[in-house]
């Protein structure tokens, strides 16, 4: 994360706090999440693939122990970072417990990361 500059990151908490789902990539490129009909937050793959690459769907369902649910409660956001193995290439979203998510992800490797921040610091 430290590519991308103050002020994308600035802009990012900001639209987090005022409740909207916003998406940030390795540029600083802002986008949002989508909550579909059916429940499902579509996280919007910012990725630059080749031409010629397929897309696959992504989907996924959080479980967090009690004492982590807890801690949600106070204050705190919980982000998924989407990492493309051997690109320096990532996404940074805030994820919801109470529905699940699809991404719309390049083929390839992906490491998933899912962070929990205080977000009064």
């Amino acid at each position: 994360m430290s590519r991308i500059d103050d002020e994308a990151l600035d802009e990012f908490w900001r639209e987090t706090s005022a409740g909207k789902s916003p998406i940030i990539d390795s540029q600083g490129n802002l986008g949002y999440s989508l909550l579909s009909e059916e429940g499902i937050l579509f996280i919007r793959n910012d990725f630059t693939p080749a031409n010629y690459e397929y897309f696959e769907l992504v989907f996924g369902d959080l479980f967090l122990p009690d004492t982590v649910q807890e801690l949600l409660l106070k204050d705190k956001v919980l982000l998924l970072m989407v990492c493309r193995k051997g690109t320096q290439d990532f996404l940074l979203s805030e994820l919801r417990t109470d529905v699940k998510f699809m991404l719309d992800l390049p083929r390839g490797e992906y490491f998933f990361f899912v962070f929990l921040l205080d977000a009064g610091a």
